[in-house]
């Protein structure tokens, strides 16, 4: 979705759209328009539908965290994308390794 957004791609949002299964997910129809993907922080661009509704992302924040790489619980979660899109989940969790060795 994100590649899609900036690339402006209807089709490509669109796929992303029905594999996410947010029509049903969050009751909405397809809007190439309102359907965009900015990353879990979007800093000044819009939050897209998926971001908004994202429990992985509400579970960071309560957390106190501004991405949930910079949670110890991250290669253990079940929540939300991460059990629907288990390479998406590994993909985080790589991102993680990264993160921390470049903190360290």
């Amino acid at each position: 979705m994100f590649q899609a957004t900036l690339k402006n791609d209807p089709e490509a949002k669109k796929k992303a759209f029905e594999q996410w299964g947010l029509e049903e997910k969050h009751g909405m129809s397809f809007d190439a328009e309102k359907v965009l993907c900015y990353t879990c922080k979007p800093g000044d661009k819009p939050a897209g539908i998926a971001v908004q509704h994202c429990e992985i992302r509400k579970c960071a924040i309560e957390k106190g965290f501004d991405c949930c790489i910079k949670c110890d619980e991250l290669s253990s979660c079940k929540k939300g994308a991460f059990t629907s899109f288990p390479e998406f989940h590994k993909g985080v969790v790589s991102m993680q390794e990264k993160y921390r060795k470049a903190q360290a």
